[in-house]
This record gives C-alpha cells, sequence and structure tokens, in this order.
C-alpha cells in the first residue's frame, strides 16, 4: 500500500525518488525465518519538502517484538545526554509523560533525581520493573488515553516512527497545559542523509524531518521553538512551547538534491559487494539491521548465495534469531575471531561505524573490515 497524501501537510504531490523492491518488511530478528517483502518507497513532498516514506507497512508486523535494548557507548551516552537536556525544563510538582519509554532507560533517570514530579511511562512494550513510587507505567497506545493537564511530553526516537502525525500532534496539544513542553529527539537526519550512511532509511521511519521541517510543522500546530541541541553526528534535541496560537510557518529547505545523491551513490553498492565477493572467501556483514538488509538486498540481484555472508549483532535480543528477510541467522561477533586473512567484514551501521570498526580490530586485528568510505569515495 502506498500513502496518498503528504504526512505534514496533507498534500498530494508526491514524488518518489528511491526505490528499493522486495525489500524485508521489518529491520529486526525472528524466531523463524520470514520472507515478507514490500517495495521500500522514499520520497518527498514538492509542497512542503519534507523527507517520507510513501510505502505503509502494518506497525504489528513492526513492533511485535521487544528490540529496544541500549548498546554501545554512544548510544548509552545520548541516552543520557537527553535526559540531561530535559532536565534543564523541568520543575518541582511537574506532571511529564513520555511516549514509548521502553526499557525505561531515560525515565527512571529522570525519577530518581526528581521525587516530586509525577512521571508516566507509556509504551505497547514496556521492559522494566517499576521500583520508583513516582512512575506510573502505562501500556498501548497513549493517543487511546485521556489525562489530565500535562507539564512535559517527551519522546527519543519516536516522533519518525508515527505513521499520522497530524493526529499525534493534535493529541498531544489538548493534553499539554498552556505554555507545556513537548521534547523530543530524533535522528539527525540530514547529516545522515548527507553523510550516505546505509541506515539512514529504515522501514521502521514513516518521515525523515531535519530541523527546519520540524519548526514548521509545528508552528503550524500553535509551537513554538525554544531551544535546540545537536548530539554528536547522531541526534536532534528539540523543545516546543505550547503557545496557544498559530505561527507562521517558515519555509523548508528543498532536500531533492540529497535524496537523488543518495540514490546514485546507492547504484554503486551492488558493484562493490560484487568485486569484494570475489576478493574473499567469506564475508561477516555487522548488524541486524536495515543497512544489513539493503547489501543483500543488492547481493540477491548479482546472484552470490547468501550461504557466503553471516550476520553479527551486539544484541542479546537478536543474537540466535534470523535476520528478517533471509534464513541467516544472527551470531555473536565473536564468530569473527574464526575469520583469516582471506575473509571480510563489511562495517555500514551509519554513526556507530568507527566504535564497531574499533571493537572488530580488538576481537581479530588481521581481518579486512570495509567500511561506507570504500564505496562512497
Amino acid at each position: 500500500m502506498k500513502s496518498l497524501k503528504c504526512r505534514f501537510c496533507n498534500s498530494e504531490k508526491l514524488i518518489s525518488k528511491i526505490l528499493i523492491n522486495d525489500f524485508p518488511l521489518a529491520p529486526r530478528s525472528t524466531k523463524l525465518p520470514r520472507f515478507d517483502s514490500f517495495d521500500f518507497d522514499i520520497g518527498f513532498c514538492e509542497n512542503c519538502f519534507l523527507i517520507q516514506q510513501l510505502s505503509v507497512v502494518a506497525p504489528e508486523i513492526l513492533y511485535e517484538e521487544f528490540k529496544n535494548d541500549v548498546i554501545g557507548e554512544k548510544l548509552n551516552n545520548q541516552k543520557i545526554s537527553f535526559s540531561k537536556y530535559i532536565s534543564q525544563f523541568l520543575n518541582n510538582q511537574m506532571s511529564v509523560l513520555e511516549m514509548s519509554s521502553g526499557n525505561g532507560f531515560i525515565i527512571k533517570q529522570l525519577a530518581e533525581s526528581n521525587n516530586s514530579i509525577k512521571f508516566i511511562a507509556n509504551d505497547y512494550n514496556l521492559n522494566f520493573e517499576n521500583i520508583y513510587s513516582n512512575i506510573t507505567k502505562l501500556d498501548g497506545d497513549i493517543h487511546e488515553y485521556e489525562f489530565n493537564e500535562i507539564d512535559v511530553f517527551f519522546s527519543s526516537h519516536v516522533f519518525e516512527h508515527i505513521e499520522n502525525v497530524r493526529h499525534h500532534l493534535k493529541k498531544i496539544k489538548s493534553i499539554l497545559k498552556d505554555g507545556g513542553l513537548y521534547i523530543s529527539a530524533i535522528p539527525l537526519f540530514e547529516s545522515w542523509i548527507s553523510n550516505l550512511n546505509l541506515n539512514s532509511f529504515t522501514p521502521e521511519h514513516t518521515i525523515y524531518p531535519f530541523e527546519d521541517d520540524l519548526v514548521n510543522y509545528f508552528n503550524q500546530f500553535g509551537f513554538q521553538k525554544i531551544s535546540s541541541e545537536i548530539y554528536l553526528d547522531h541526534s536532534l534535541f528539540i523543545c516546543f512551547k505550547n503557545c496557544g496560537q498559530l505561527i507562521e510557518p517558515i519555509k523548508s529547505s528543498n532536500k531533492v538534491t540529497l535524496l537523488e545523491n543518495f540514490q546514485k551513490n546507492l547504484n554503486g553498492l551492488s558493484n562493490f559487494i560484487q568485486k569484494i565477493a570475489h576478493k574473499h572467501k567469506r564475508i561477516v556483514l555487522w548488524g541486524a539491521n536495515s543497512s544489513t538488509q539493503l547489501i543483500l538486498n543488492f547481493v540477491n540481484r548479482i546472484e552470490i548465495t547468501e550461504n557466503f555472508f553471516s550476520v553479527v549483532d551486539n544484541s542479546e535480543l537478536k543474537i540466535g534469531g534470523y535476520l528478517f528477510g533471509t534464513n541467516i541467522q544472527i551470531e555473536s561477533p565473536q564468530t569473527i575471531t574464526s575469520l583469516s586473512k582471506e575473509d571480510a567484514v563489511i562495517v555500514m551501521l551509519g554513526t556507530f561505524d568507527d566504535e564497531v570498526k574499533k571493537q572488530c580490530s580488538l576481537i581479530n586485528p588481521r581481518v579486512q573490515v570495509y567500511d561506507k568510505f570504500m564505496i562512497f569515495n
């Protein structure tokens, strides 16, 4: 199924720029091999320039298994940094709501240092034991609940997953007090796409907003930006205030050149994979995620057997399962210890590349490691 209207402005002027046929429906592991696929279509709106997914995937497939573990120094520090960012806006006796709390990493930190604040942790799959008297756990769809006036609403890497963002913002605005805050952390898409990170686009992300897109959109719903901060090359932290009146929207920038450049470099990916496949006896792909699924999508086109490849991941929730869309069982990174000089590892995890390459060299310094710069330069 395809989206017929822009998720921000409702315009029907949607232009497809990147189309990947027969792409796995979800970037995750499965207990048994699953091969459900769709035509992954990325484009933009000619009216407001929002980059968005033009295809639609059922959320019950995307999110039927919990996979919200925090792995690695950069991701761990992102959560800590976002917690500190939120803390500067908190005062005593507030009511604070988090959407998609997952394992409670952020909200537990906030609750520990703000005893007088009432916190509400929400998710479909809340995965933490609540030992805090000032946290209430709330399962299910946040949009189905009614609340008294909330002082602060926040989420981390959630906004880009929302299918109906117009409905979402109307709902959150209705539960926020006048002067209440909407605080969000989202992927730093402008940097990711500009730097040609293979995991820039994933079926879980319905929209890919830059900061100017967010300001433009939130203004139209009566929110005013009061702060933003960039966390390394990973996240945008941004805070909006519910000011109760519409604000003249800014003009978002045209994103078409970035998408065209990304597509141009994707065209060289299959040639690169084919070249190194003939050079090595075995290749390990690091990451049970969309970037590996993208690589394997090109592998299928050049008729290299999947048995030639292995997939490793740091997540204990994924190891032992199968990468969605393949019959490849996900292994521990320690698999790399058995590789010889004739084998190779591909690391294309975007902002996590340097961290993972360092881990790989500690496990097996002999093995050849390829990253995106060897393709795109």
